[in-house]
């Protein structure tokens, strides 16, 4: 494109260019420019010359040797030119151009416009300051947020905040870890994490490490959920053979330690074998059918009676947030209300729907058939939390209205899991939180689905420092008192009100009749899925630390205000 410019320009230039064409543009350096732009003016306004005088003062011309001197040395009038073009130019590559000026001041401009909207997203966001309410007790402890001279004994009786990032920037605890199964086991509700049998085959792990591992699931939780090893994907991986190896070993492992599991997951948009993806509409209906039924077919053999609950539909309600547009209401099927996952020109697109436009409802009968009626069939799914969600204004609504028109076809619904991958963000009580309501949104949620007659489950509950897949900010905050351990030790503010969250919901669950499981998303920091992959730009900040053990499976602030509000529960009952 330039050379083609550049040629129509120098056809419509005028034979004989005007004085201005002495103002050169800076970019252009070379021969070419010169020759063509200046040696025509210079030419026509410079003097013969053979009438300049000679350097060594007034020329006698009757001397034919003077005169070839003078010839020779005289500078000619392109000469003075070109020397005065040579001055003009270096002055002008010494100052920016208009053009690059231009650009240095938009530049500059978009800079300070970016930064002062971030400044202002930030702060409505995260807050300007945290208020009273991330020195909170824990409910039911009777403890209340502690003086400043607390907080200088808990400095004198634990030393300094502990510099191994591993610690998650909370002291060393000076109170003896009483593991929290045995509390659950009296409360109204199943306890637990997933558990990722797989991750254990990772050769960096040491015999140790993974023993204590196993002894911390052993010790702490009653249920469990397969991570992985119960997904289509890992089941079907060659074909419509299953192969159960890996999910049976995880079933296994809980029965060995009388441990409940929720089966994770029958139907999925998502983690499926790649030789589904290309088949036929109908193809992938008779597909879905068979492996449905030989799941559930094996799955209740009496050896896996423990089974306690069946994530039977999983992700399946569309997203409205910026990041993820995936509804169409002019697309699939009128009893589906446009809430379902139906776009297939997005990064995620759903691997059922459309094309099997009942499968839904299909596979919940089709686990009924075979399950029996005391199973409990749930639909399971990230975001639906919360009536009140800045991210995604409607998508509890799409769910639950969903549901509801679900239940009214007869669809065989026990109950609904809310995810809850969520961060310190929604905790809500920074001075501008746009998460204020969040908490009070899941309490109204529940107590929703209550009416309905249907459980609500807690299904994977993690809680990071920033959205999924944001790096988290530094934690300069001050150092606060752990709810519920005020005299103890103390932690960053992002663990501590990780602390909060964690607690919060555990309440809420434990207060709610239809609440019946709370289980988290992984238990140590080490096997994560909310952290940096080698290489990542920001490997570091992407470790959210989300869990309530940390790497080297030591209880964080977290895991203590969980066993707080399990002990006060007991201590009331």
């Amino acid at each position: 494109m330039g050379s083609q410019n550049s040629t129509a320009a120098e056809e419509n230039r005028p034979a004989e260019a005007p004085q201005e064409t002495l103002a050169l543009d800076v970019e252009t350096t070379g021969e070419e420019h010169y020759d063509a732009a200046i040696a025509p003016t210079a030419r026509a306004a410079s003097p013969s010359p053979l009438s300049a005088p000679a350097r060594s003062g007034v020329l006698d011309e009757s001397d034919p040797q003077q005169v070839n001197v003078a010839v020779a040395g005289a500078p000619t009038g392109l000469d003075r030119a070109r020397e005065e073009d040579e001055e003009d130019l270096a002055l002008a590559k010494s100052k920016p151009s208009p053009r690059a000026k231009r650009s240095i001041l938009l530049a500059a401009g978009t800079v300070l416009i970016l930064g002062a909207i971030a400044l202002v997203v930030y702060f409505f966001v995260v807050g300007l300051e945290p208020n009273d309410g991330n020195r909170r007790s824990v409910p039911g402890t009777s403890v209340d947020p502690p003086s400043s001279a607390n907080s200088t004994t808990a400095e004198d009786d634990t030393g300094d905040l502990a510099s191994d990032s591993s610690t998650s920037g909370y002291r060393e605890q000076q109170v003896p870890w009483v593991p929290m199964r045995a509390l659950a086991d009296q409360t109204s509700i199943t306890f637990g994490s997933a558990y990722n049998y797989g991750r254990l085959k990772d050769p960096e792990l040491s015999e140790e490490w993974k023993a204590e591992y196993d002894r911390l699931y052993e010790e702490n939780f009653n249920i469990i959920t397969p991570e992985n090893a119960c997904k289509p994907a890992a089941i079907f991986a060659d074909g419509s053979d299953p192969d159960f190896t890996a999910c049976d070993n995880a079933m296994a492992w809980a029965a060995a330690r009388n441990m409940s599991v929720r089966f994770h997951v029958a139907a999925w948009g998502d983690w499926n074998p790649d030789w589904l993806l290309n088949l036929a509409a109908q193809d992938k209906r008779d597909a879905l059918i068979s492996y449905m039924r030989k799941i559930f077919q094996h799955y209740k053999q009496p050896q896996f009676s423990h089974i306690k609950y069946w994530d039977v539909v999983n992700e399946a309600i569309c997203d409205a947030n910026p990041g993820r547009m995936d509804c169409d209401e002019d697309l699939g099927r009128d009893e589906d209300l446009g809430a379902l996952r139906v776009r297939q020109d997005v990064a995620r697109p759903p691997l059922w729907y459309p094309d099997v436009p009942d499968y839904m409802d299909l596979v919940f009968f089709i686990a009924r058939e075979e399950l029996g009626p005391d199973a409990i069939l749930l639909y399971n799914d990230y975001a639906i939390e919360s009536l009140d969600d800045p991210t995604d204004f409607d998508k509890a609504e799409r769910c639950f209205d969903w549901i509801e028109a679900a239940l009214a076809r007869g669809v065989p619904i026990d109950g609904v899991g809310f995810q809850f991958h969520i961060s310190t963000l929604h905790r809500g009580n920074a001075a501008l939180s746009i998460f204020r309501g969040w908490l009070d949104g899941v309490r109204e949620n529940v107590v929703k689905y209550g009416e309905l007659g249907l459980q609500v489950h807690f299904t994977e509950v993690d809680v990071g420092c920033n959205y999924i897949t944001v790096p988290c900010l530094p934690d300069t905050s001050e150092v606060v008192p752990i709810p519920g351990f005020p005299d103890i030790f103390s932690s960053g503010n992002q663990e501590a009100v990780k602390a909060e969250v964690f607690g919060i919901l555990l309440e809420m669950c434990l207060e709610l009749d239809n609440c019946v499981s709370y289980q988290m998303w992984g238990a140590t920091d080490r096997l994560s899925w909310r952290q940096g992959r080698p290489g990542d730009l920001f490997e570091e900040a992407l470790n959210h630390r989300a869990h309530i053990f940390d790497k080297e499976l030591r209880p964080k602030p977290s895991a203590y205000t969980l066993l707080a509000i399990f002990q006060a529960y007991v201590a009331a009952k």
